[in-house]
């Protein structure tokens, strides 16, 4: 059945039909993607020139014993010297006043012991090579969550994908990792891995991606029952041998008496509730508004037992309805809830907020949810909402209160269907057949 004639264009060539009439559409394509390509890299140039005038200026005035970085430095330090005395902040402050003088208030180190063990690394290069050393490994790092940004956002329109990069990279999270000098995008990354791995159902970026949270295992413990309650118990097992691999090496030094104390220091900074006070400021967590609203006294318990629940909470939900409360906004919950979380904690919504734009239930939701996420999160994972949190009065009740606003937006608006529900873990249809 013969049709009407196609006119058939070269692709961005130069050439011209049979016609002879110049290619009209293949020159406008091959300018809009120049114009793409020059915007991505004006884009990029500039935010990176950002950061490399941040961490010069830093290095220049020897301001790294101002950053969490003198935390590590100080942990690294106490394993060799007085590894009983990891968690002390008595022992701990003379050496971070001794890489600064004009240091200010204690940084408490309250990573687990493993991180301590391998900063030693960091000391070979002196405090200020270090703190540059750990940057060049974060941005690395960075780079990979970028790249899985635009994998994840493939079929979207250009300027979408470049938005949603560029709102990545320049989100405050982001920054505030690179000045400190901390772990938090090596967790970062653990995580972004296990939302991939999920929705590939793929059982090695699972493990992998489980087992890189040990750094901060605290804001991953969501992750690891959420995988649990799908009965995903090899993956499990799999992370689990993993990280015990990875933390080996602290049991010789600072050695077991240093995990026992570990727990309190992570639930009162350092072990000291005056000092988890002082530090909630910063914190983007519910423990920062406890700390605002509660006897200071009440605030560790009360935080605990609601992370307990709440993380059960999350990843039975999520069990249930992977759907409406998709493994984001499960991981989400589970760092609001943990008992320590700092602004950089949240890097890896990067590619938690790629992956709900890229669920085909996105456009499903109704229009006044779609309205409210992207007032919440702007051109990016929560970029400019968390920056100007950060920067208003009460920054860390402002910045919890936009996150939770993120949150309940994504679950309420999304569609009653399941049909749209990212790529299934094994056993869901079947539970839900029986069910």
């Amino acid at each position: 059945m013969s049709g009407p004639a196609r006119r058939t264009w070269t692709r961005s060539s130069g050439a011209t039909p049979a016609g002879g009439a110049p290619d009209a559409p293949g020159a406008h394509r091959s300018i809009t993607r120049l114009l793409g390509r020059l915007t991505g890299i004006a884009l990029f140039t500039l935010i990176g020139a950002v950061y490399i005038i941040g961490w010069l200026s830093i290095l220049a005035e020897e301001r790294t014993g101002r950053t969490d970085f003198v935390s590590l430095t100080v942990a690294a330090r106490l394993t060799s010297s007085a590894p009983g005395l990891l968690y002390d902040l008595a022992a701990q402050y003379p050496l971070q006043v001794l890489a600064d003088p004009f240091t200010g208030p204690a940084r408490p180190f309250s990573n687990p012991p493993h991180v301590a063990t391998y900063s030693r690394a960091l000391l070979a290069f002196g405090q200020e090579h270090g703190y540059l050393a750990l940057g060049v490994l974060n941005l690395v790092l960075l780079g990979a969550i970028g790249r899985m940004v635009l994998q994840i956002s493939a079929d979207q329109p250009r300027s979408r994908r470049l938005l949603l990069l560029a709102g990545s990279l320049a989100m405050f999270p982001v920054g505030n990792a690179l000045a400190e000098g901390t772990v938090s995008i090596i967790v970062a990354f653990g995580l972004c891995l296990v939302l991939v791995g999920e929705r590939r159902d793929d059982a090695v970026l699972l493990a992998l991606g489980l087992a890189l949270t040990c750094w901060k295992p605290h804001l991953a413990v969501i992750a690891w029952a959420a995988v649990a309650a799908t009965g995903r118990w090899r993956v499990l097992g799999r992370a689990a041998a993993l990280a015990a691999l990875i933390a080996a090496p602290s049991l010789i030094t600072p050695g077991p008496r240093a995990w026992l104390a570990y727990p309190r220091a992570l639930l009162e900074a350092g072990g000291s509730t005056a000092a988890a006070v002082q530090h909630s400021d910063h914190w983007w967590n519910l423990a920062a508004v406890g700390y605002r609203t509660l006897p200071a006294e009440l605030v560790a318990p009360l935080s605990t037992v609601l992370f307990v629940v709440g993380v059960a909470g999350l990843a039975m939900a999520h069990r249930r309805a992977p759907d409406r409360v998709p493994l984001t906004i499960v991981l989400l919950g589970g760092v609001l809830l943990a008992p320590h979380a700092n602004p950089h904690d949240y890097i890896w919504v990067a590619v938690g907020h790629a992956l709900l734009r890229a669920d085909g239930a996105w456009e499903q939701r109704p229009r006044p949810a779609r309205i409210a996420l992207g007032a919440i999160a702007g051109a990016a994972p929560l970029g400019s909402g968390l920056t100007v949190a950060y920067a208003a009065a009460g920054g860390s009740v402002v910045a919890v209160a936009v996150i939770a606003a993120f949150a309940v937006a994504t679950v309420v608006g999304a569609p009653v269907s399941r049909t749209a529900a990212l790529v299934a873990l094994p056993g869901t249809e079947a539970r839900r057949s029986a069910a």
